[in-house]
């Protein structure tokens, strides 16, 4: 997708999936401030563990305690988390009205669907 992204956009770049072993996530995460890198998708199990090797983070990914994009900005690490508003969004396209802070919910499903 986001290959296919670039070619539309008419720039040039590459986007490559990587598995990365637990013990090797520091060594992953250190390498994100390489100079062309802009950034990169987690998932599951680094989403939670990538937190302490960040510089800062939005005020999502602190809320939820967990990050699923690094954005790589001047040498700098920055967890984003778009999973929950990306829910919220689904759920707002798809009719529901807005939740409030603290409401019950239930989400019956598996992460990544």
């Amino acid at each position: 997708m986001h290959g296919a992204a670039f070619a539309y956009a008419g720039l040039p770049g590459t986007y490559e999936a990587r598995r990365v072993p637990a013990g090797e996530l520091a060594a992953a995460v250190a390498g994100l401030r390489a100079p062309a890198v802009l950034g990169a998708n987690l998932s599951l199990p680094h989403k939670e563990a990538a937190l302490p090797l960040l510089d800062a983070l939005s005020d999502a990914a602190r809320a939820i305690g967990a990050v699923n994009t690094v954005v790589h900005r001047d040498g700098q690490l920055r967890g984003e988390n778009t999973d929950a508003p990306g829910l919220l969004a689904a759920l707002r396209d798809a009719g529901l009205p807005d939740l409030e802070p603290g409401a019950p919910v239930v989400i019956l499903g598996a992460g990544g669907a």
